[in-house]
């Protein structure tokens, strides 16, 4: 027809047609990357997003809100960088991934890409943070299928890593995190059979291993396993200040093994950033139900680490 804008060798149209008023064919084009005619900054640490305006508005009600205040007398950007979790940062653009294909699907029927389990509890979290509902829920559902998984140790750690003590995640975070601590808890001795796991789930704060490892109902098939894995949270405790967090394929040595071997001379306590949370992690371990090698192992243990109610719980048995 006469007057009509001639489309592009993309089939995108003119760039004198406001962005608004594009068809629905010429939207399900549109993806992040291709930055064309954007009409919105988004700022995330040293990157700098040139996005769609429209579509942030149509799929957050973070952006919306910022979009509408602005309304064309300010800049017509947002900065992220101190309003998503700095470990949230790194999923931000599957975050983008994911608004541009909501578009796909009200445009085309195409099909949102998937929510990647091992990520889904730091895309659960920018989601509520940033409103984005269908994301939301999507990242819910994987991220509570996960956690009966082996990814729950990953999740866990994420959960670590954005959660700032004394504050409110919201109702579905909480549950998640719930359903991870239950699910070390039930399946302790599966789970720290695995090494990349067991690293994994020394590098959590020591409270939250403490409270796993009081569970009444924690499977274990000895308390033998227990002390263990309390004796290497102690090295890793012992060290972390003087290196990097073990791998994900780090295998750690028994702590207890190596001081009957005389092998261990570093003075744990002092390098151990909390005696008080040193102890409560040894009250986990029930004293009576171990084995006598473990015994004599608990013994020299206590004793290094100065902790004498341990000692005196040894020899009240």
């Amino acid at each position: 027809a006469a007057g009509a804008a001639e489309p592009s060798s993309h089939g995108k149209p003119d760039s004198s047609e406001p962005l608004s008023k594009r068809s629905k064919c010429c939207d399900a084009e549109l993806t992040w990357r291709d930055e064309w005619r954007p009409d919105w900054e988004v700022k995330l640490g040293e990157r700098t997003y040139r996005l769609h305006a429209f579509l942030l508005a149509r799929a957050s009600t973070f952006f919306k809100s910022h979009i509408d205040v602005v309304n064309d007398c300010g800049p017509r950007r947002s900065d992220l960088s101190d309003v998503l979790p700095l470990a949230c940062h790194s999923v931000f653009e599957l975050i983008l991934d994911f608004i541009y294909s909501a578009n796909h699907i009200y445009s085309a029927g195409s099909a949102s890409p998937e929510v990647p389990c091992c990520k889904a509890l730091l895309l659960l979290k920018a989601a509520d943070v940033l409103g984005i509902s269908g994301l939301l829920e999507r990242a819910s559902a994987c991220a509570a299928i996960a956690a009966e998984g082996s990814e729950a140790p990953l999740l866990l750690e994420q959960y670590v890593a954005f959660h700032i003590p004394g504050t409110d995640d919201g109702v579905a975070i909480r549950n998640i995190q719930v359903k991870l601590v239950q699910a070390f808890v039930d399946k302790f001795a599966v789970l720290v059979s695995e090494p990349r796991v067991r690293a994994a789930l020394m590098r959590l704060p020591v409270e939250m291993i403490i409270d796993i490892l009081a569970a009444d109902n924690l499977f274990a098939p000895d308390e033998d396993e227990v002390f263990d894995f309390v004796a290497e949270t102690l090295e890793h405790l012992s060290t972390k200040g003087q290196r990097d967090g073990p791998e994900c394929d780090e295998v750690v040595k028994p702590l207890g093994d190596a001081i009957v071997a005389g092998e261990c001379d570093r003075p744990l306590v002092e390098a151990s950033p909390n005696s008080e949370a040193v102890s409560l992690l040894w009250k986990t371990v029930r004293i009576a139900h171990l084995s006598d090698n473990k015994i004599r192992q608990a013994t020299l243990l206590a004793e290094r680490l100065r902790c004498s109610e341990i000692v005196s719980r040894i020899f009240d048995m």
